[in-house]
C-alpha cells in the first residue's frame, strides 16, 4: 500500500488533536526555544501501515479506527521517541492504549462540531463573575427542595470523581446560582428561561448523537468555555451543575449511550 504524505492541514489537525504535546510524556512536539522551530513530531500508524505476518496475527482480533491505514482516523502524532517505543516491538497493550486514546480525542473533536452551532444568552457572563466572587459561608449547605439527586440521574456514569464533583458543586452553589437568577430576571424578564432553553437544546443534540454521559458533561463545560474565550474555566462546570440538576441535562432515566 502506498504511504501517502501528510500535508500541513492534516498535520495541523493531528497537532491540534493533541494539543500539542506528545499524548504519552507529554513533551512538546515544537520545540521553540531556540532561534528556530524543532519539530520532534511524527504521525504514528496506531495499525500499522505494512504490517508483518506476525502483527497481522498478533492484532486479528482488535478493534480498529479505520480499514485504511492512512486515514486519519489512524493516526496519531507523537514524540520520536515514543514512536519508535511504540513500533518496536509492538504490542497488543500497546495498541490498545494508543487505541483508546486516539478514540477519546476523535470524541473530543466530534463534540466541537457542535460548539459553534449553539448559542448562549451573553447575560450569562454576569453569573459568571458573580460566582467569581461569591464565598461560600458555610461548608455543609443542605439543600431544601425536592430534586432528582445527581447520582441517580448520572447512573451511566463510570467515573466516580465526576459523580463526586458535580454533587459537591451543586451543594454549594445550587441556592447561589437560583438567587443570582432571580436577580436576573427582575432587570431581563425571561433570561433564565433562555439561558436553561440554550443549554437544553445543545445537551440535546449531544444525546442525539449517542454521547456518553461524560462526554456530554465534559463537552456541554468546554462549549461555555469556547463562548466564553476561557475567562471562567473555574465557574463554567459549577454552571453546568446546577443544570444538571435543574433537570435541564439528563434524566434519571436516560438509557445507556454508546459513544
Amino acid at each position: 500500500m502506498v504511504r501517502i504524505r501528510i500535508g500541513k492541514n492534516h498535520f495541523a489537525k493531528l497537532y491540534e488533536e493533541v494539543r500539542g504535546m506528545c499524548p504519552l510524556c507529554g513533551k512538546v512536539l515544537i520545540d521553540d526555544s531556540g532561534n528556530r522551530l524543532n519539530s520532534r513530531a511524527e504521525a504514528a500508524h496506531i495499525y500499522p501501515h505494512s504490517p508483518t505476518n506476525e502483527e497481522i496475527k498478533l492484532l486479528k482480533d482488535a478493534p480498529r479506527l479505520s480499514q485504511d491505514p492512512e486515514n486519519l482516523d489512524n493516526l496519531i502524532l507523537l514524540c520520536s521517541n515514543d514512536h519508535k517505543m511504540f513500533d518496536h516491538p509492538r504490542t497488543v497493550d500497546g495498541y490498545m492504549k494508543l487505541y483508546n486514546l486516539k478514540k477519546q480525542l476523535l470524541d473530543n473533536a466530534a463534540g466541537k462540531e457542535y460548539y459553534e452551532k449553539h448559542s448562549i444568552e451573553s447575560d450569562l457572563f454576569i453569573i459568571l463573575e458573580k460566582l467569581g466572587s461569591h464565598i461560600i459561608s458555610d461548608a455543609s449547605i443542605k439543600l431544601s427542595y425536592d430534586a432528582i439527586k445527581v447520582m441517580d440521574k448520572m447512573k451511566d456514569t463510570e467515573s466516580v470523581l465526576i459523580k463526586n464533583t458535580i454533587s459537591q458543586h451543586v451543594n454549594d452553589y445550587y441556592l447561589v446560582i437560583k438567587d443570582f437568577l432571580k436577580e436576573l430576571e427582575k432587570d431581563h424578564g425571561g433570561v433564565s428561561d433562555l439561558i436553561a432553553a440554550e443549554i437544553k437544546t445543545c445537551y440535546l443534540d449531544l444525546k442525539k448523537n449517542c454521547f456518553t454521559q461524560e462526554s456530554i458533561y465534559y463537552h456541554l463545560v468546554e462549549w461555555l468555555n469556547a463562548k466564553t474565550a476561557n475567562a471562567y474555566i473555574y465557574a463554567t462546570p459549577i454552571i453546568i451543575a446546577y443544570y444538571i440538576q435543574n433537570c435541564e441535562v439528563f434524566t434519571n432515566d436516560m438509557p445507556q449511550q454508546s459513544r
